[in-house]
C-alpha cells in the first residue's frame, strides 16, 4: 500500500469516532447565487468524468451509444442532486439496462446498472452480486477515473460481505475487493481532476472502506498492513 493510502486510511480512521456537540453547530448562511453556481459546477463535474469520459476510454457501438449516453446524463444529474429532468435510481436503471440489452459491456455503464439495483428492478441477491463483481472486474482493468473505479470495488466488496453465511473465502476476497478500492483512492489523489465533490468523495468512500474493513473482522491499523 502507499504511503498516499496509508496517510489517507489513518486521517479518516482518527476522524471517524468524532461526532458534534447538537449546540457546538451553528446555522451557515446560505448564498443562493452561490449554491447555483456550485450545483452547476458539480454536474459540469461529474459530467466531465462520466460522459466525456466515455467518450474517451468507453467501449463504444452504435447498437448501444445512444442508450449508454442517455444513461450517463442520467447518472450525472443524479450524482449531482438534480431533480429535473427525472433522474432517480429507477430511470438510471432502465437506461442502463436498454445499453446492456443491445450488448453493451462498457465498465462505466455496467458500474451504473450494478449500483442502480435495488429488489423492485433486478431477479434477486444473487444477480445484483454478479452484477456488481462483474463490474468491478471490469472496472478494475478500464481506464476510467480512478474514484470512480475505487467506487466500483467497494460496492462489490460490501454486497459480497453482505452475504449471510458467506465462508470464510467469500468474506476473504471480499477483503481484496476493499484492499483494492483503497489503493485506488490514492490513485485518484495522484490523478483525478480535482474538485469539492471530489473532495467529499475521498472522505465518504474511505470512511466506508474502513467501515467494511471492521465488518470483515479488520481494524483501521490492519488496513496499514504493506502487504508487497
Amino acid at each position: 500500500m502507499s504511503r498516499i493510502a496509508r496517510a489517507l486510511v489513518a486521517g479518516i480512521a482518527l476522524t471517524l469516532p468524532a461526532a458534534a456537540n447538537a449546540e457546538d453547530i451553528k446555522p451557515i448562511l446560505q448564498d443562493p447565487e452561490r449554491q447555483e453556481q456550485r450545483r452547476k459546477e458539480k454536474l459540469a463535474w461529474n459530467q466531465r468524468t462520466l460522459r466525456d469520459a466515455y467518450e474517451k476510454v468507453g467501449k463504444k457501438d452504435p447498437r448501444w451509444d445512444a442508450d449508454a449516453r442517455a444513461a450517463l446524463e442520467i447518472a450525472a444529474r443524479h450524482f449531482s442532486s438534480s431533480l429535473e429532468p427525472k433522474s432517480d435510481l429507477v430511470s438510471l436503471h432502465n437506461a442502463t439496462g436498454d445499453a446492456t440489452i443491445r450488448g453493451c459491456d462498457d465498465p462505466l455503464i455496467l458500474y451504473l446498472h450494478a449500483c442502480s439495483s435495488d429488489p423492485k428492478t433486478m431477479p434477486g441477491p444473487f444477480e445484483v452480486n454478479r452484477r456488481a463483481e462483474n463490474a468491478a472486474g471490469a472496472m478494475r482493468r478500464s481506464a476510467y477515473p480512478a474514484f470512480r473505479r475505487s467506487a466500483a470495488l467497494l460496492l462489490a466488496a460490501r454486497l459480497r460481505l453482505d452475504r449471510p453465511g458467506a465462508p470464510p473465502a467469500a468474506r476473504a476476497e471480499g477483503v481484496k475487493w476493499l484492499d483494492a478500492a483503497l489503493a485506488l483512492l490514492a490513485v485518484s489523489a495522484a490523478e483525478d481532476e480535482r474538485s469539492p465533490t471530489l473532495d467529499d468523495i475521498w472522505m465518504d468512500n474511505a470512511g466506508d472502506i474502513l467501515r467494511e474493513y471492521r465488518r470483515a473482522g479488520r481494524t483501521p491499523e490492519a488496513a496499514l498492513v504493506d502487504r508487497h
